[in-house]
């Protein structure tokens, strides 16, 4: 194997895959990068086995084949060198790297002892998002969930594809995000697929850097899930087993509503917060005329705080706390001027909308007092 790649090259296909290393005393080739040069190309691929990423770059092959190597060494070099032009060359069991003043000798490993990337079956199907799309459905998702060995099942995201779309939700049993996109264009349905914390974090950073107006090409089968942008491939396994039916979570109807202003709500949970207690909480209360609504924290080694925001509301007043993180992360998720948090008693989940984002729900539990 010979090439010959530049360097704005090299370390963007570095970074894509960086990722997707592993690695442990066992299976230390996981902490290696393979490199492919074929005459379609040039491509870096990792894996931790559960996960993995490929991505393609352009460069001269001058000779065809495949090496590995610690993707630390590699990728360390390549981001200090300062030559436009690297070359890359297997001698025996090393990596060349020469630039016109710089060479280095790279221990390398077999390609063959690389762990094979899984595929998905041939009965797989395959979705079409656009770029931003993707972006805003999983951005308005991810948060809601966490990584849990205890419930495995709601440590992803899951893909719900349907007959008017495809519907997107995570939840930790504290928080709940759904969101819904309606298209008959989909090419799955009746299918659901819930894909790992990490593989939703990885896809959602390469879709963020995506081209402007491309699109992702989503394929999945009973076990994997297979996701292709431009230059970028991502193989992952999905989380086996069966999503919490959650509908009943989300409250149908809501007695009490206030409506405040998006932003001055996150700069008043921010400020209220530092009073706060080993639990997160807040209280938030409709004063008697139902004109204002307080924030309000306390913590009796470091004193209290009290933000009082306008509203316009709907039914009876209401006093109730929450974690305000978990609040703040449902706010973030929305970008219009107002927010809307529903309320029915104290202890039921409360939900936060944004009235010019009906797509996108979040349900928050309240803390019990």
């Amino acid at each position: 194997m010979k090439i010959i790649v530049l360097r704005g090259n090299l370390v963007a296909g570095l970074a894509a895959v960086e990722r997707g290393i592993g690695g442990s005393a066992n299976l230390p080739i996981l902490k290696n990068v393979l490199i492919s040069a074929r005459e379609g190309g040039i491509s870096f691929t990792t894996t931790n086995l559960e996960l993995a990423i490929t991505h393609e770059v352009s460069g001269k092959v001058l000779e065809p084949g495949e090496t590995t190597c610690q993707f630390g060494i590699l990728n360390s070099i390549v981001k200090n060198v300062t030559a436009e032009r690297i070359t890359l060359e297997k001698s025996g069991k090393k990596l060349l790297l020469t630039t016109e003043n710089y060479e280095a000798q790279i221990q390398t490993q077999d390609a063959k002892e690389f762990p094979l990337v899984p595929s998905v079956s041939e009965s797989a199907k395959t979705a079409v998002f656009g770029v931003e799309t993707l972006t805003d459905a999983l951005q308005s998702v991810i948060v809601a969930t966490q990584y849990t060995d205890i419930r495995p099942e709601i440590s992803g995201v899951l893909f719900r594809f349907h007959e008017s779309g495809v519907t997107f939700v995570a939840t930790d049993s504290f928080r709940l995000s759904e969101y819904v996109l309606a298209s008959k264009e989909l090419a799955v349905h009746g299918m659901d697929a819930i894909v790992p914390l990490r593989t939703a974090e990885e896809l959602l950073r390469i879709v963020q850097g995506g081209v402007k107006n491309s699109s992702v090409e989503i394929t999945v089968d009973t076990n994997q899930v297979l996701v292709k942008t431009a230059g970028t491939h991502i193989v992952s396994r999905l989380i086996d087993g069966r999503f919490p039916e959650y509908h009943a979570i989300i409250p149908k109807e809501v007695k009490n509503e206030a409506t405040v202003a998006r932003e001055e709500f996150m700069q008043a949970i921010k400020l209220t917060s530092s009073f706060s207690g080993r639990a997160n909480d807040i209280v938030l209360a409709v004063s008697d005329n139902k004109k204002s609504l307080e924030l309000f924290s306390s913590d009796a080694s470091l004193g209290e705080s009290r933000y009082h925001i306008p509203l316009k509301m709907k039914g009876e007043k209401f006093s109730v706390s929450f974690n305000w993180r978990y609040l703040l992360d449902g706010l973030r998720i929305y970008r219009g001027s107002s927010i809307t948090l529903g309320v029915n008693t104290p202890d039921r989940p409360a939900v936060v909308k944004d009235p010019s984002a009906p797509h996108l729900t979040y349900v928050v539990m309240p803390i019990k007092a």
